[in-house]
């Protein structure tokens, strides 16, 4: 997982840590070789939500299939959501700067 450094470093201890977590979980040879089998397994779902049967086999098969996209795409959810909460604090940060600086502002009375 590519995390900027910056990124990173705004994060908190508890989002490091489960960072580490899934980072352990990503760079595993068991999740290589589940990625591998879920990738496999969903291509052939595709043909079978290509040519359904009827309702019911379509929709179970694009159940499974996004069901398996779930891991197939992990990694990329997990850049998305340490990004997210990455922006929220950065937003946090420079609203909380930006109040102190107004506050500074009307008590020096340089507004």
């Amino acid at each position: 997982m590519q995390i900027e450094d910056t990124v990173h470093a705004s994060l908190t201890d508890e989002d490091k840590q489960e960072l580490e977590i899934w980072q352990e979980l990503l760079d595993s040879r068991g999740f290589a070789q589940l990625h591998k089998m879920f990738a496999e397994h969903s291509e052939s779902i595709n043909a079978v939500i290509a040519n359904a049967n009827n309702w019911d086999a379509y929709v179970y098969a694009r159940g499974q299939r996004d069901s398996l996209s779930l891991v197939i795409n992990l990694e990329d959810i997990l850049e998305h959501k340490v990004n997210s909460i990455a922006e929220t604090l950065q937003d946090e940060a420079e609203q909380s700067l930006s109040d102190t600086i107004d506050e500074l502002s009307v008590n020096l009375d340089l507004t």
